[in-house]
């Protein structure tokens, strides 16, 4: 299963130097993201007001509009594809 690479063959057919170039981007990312992270302070919230906000969330997604409206584009985008 580990003798074989199957990104052998993309990274042949790719130009030298953008794989390196995308590695060197990833890291930057992921460091930028990470001190982003570190940095970033959120508003402050009350353990009820986290509480409350996640119920509300969770009442909007799964109220029966918009269940509906989301299985209907998922039913669109299934027949499109047949």
């Amino acid at each position: 299963m580990l003798s074989a690479n199957p990104f052998a063959a993309v990274g042949a057919s790719l130009p030298a130097g953008f794989l390196q170039w995308f590695l060197i981007v990833m890291v930057l990312a992921v460091v930028v993201g990470t001190l982003f992270d570190v940095v970033h302070a959120p508003r402050p919230m009350s353990e009820e007001e986290l509480r409350e906000g996640f119920r509300d969330l969770v009442r909007r997604l799964y109220a029966a509009d918009f269940t509906n409206w989301r299985r209907g584009k998922a039913r669109r985008m299934r027949h499109a594809e047949l």
